[in-house]
């Protein structure tokens, strides 16, 4: 929760409510907003079951996870094609990862100490 003292100092140097949201509330909570784009990316990017149900009818609409999925048959499994898929869908979300990692520390340790 943001500090009320906040806003309230933001009315008093002249700022409408749209003034105060858009240049002081959304510069605070953009560690937390950022954390959250970057964990439900990576929850979107991973999703199995949904497209599982919904996409395995044909294969123009597998997603990665599907695909990784449908090197395995009955009697045999093809690793190296499908190790191969692994790293290739990590690629992106590695270097997401590693670009956006000081915005994912500090959203996460937002609020932990009170100052």
């Amino acid at each position: 929760m943001l500090p009320v003292e906040i806003e309230e100092a933001a009315e008093i140097d002249g700022c409408t409510v749209v003034q105060t949201y858009f240049r002081i509330v959304i510069h605070l909570i953009r560690p937390m907003i950022s954390t959250l784009v970057i964990m439900d990316a990576l929850w979107y990017w991973n999703d199995f079951q949904l497209p599982l149900f919904i996409l395995n009818r044909s294969r123009q609409f597998w997603t990665l996870p599907l695909f990784q999925y449908n090197f395995k048959t009955e009697y045999s499994f093809d690793y190296h094609m499908a190790f191969t898929a692994f790293l290739t869908s990590m690629i992106p979300m590695v270097i997401i990862y590693c670009l956006c990692q000081k915005h994912i520390i500090s959203g996460l340790t937002a609020g932990a100490v009170k100052s």
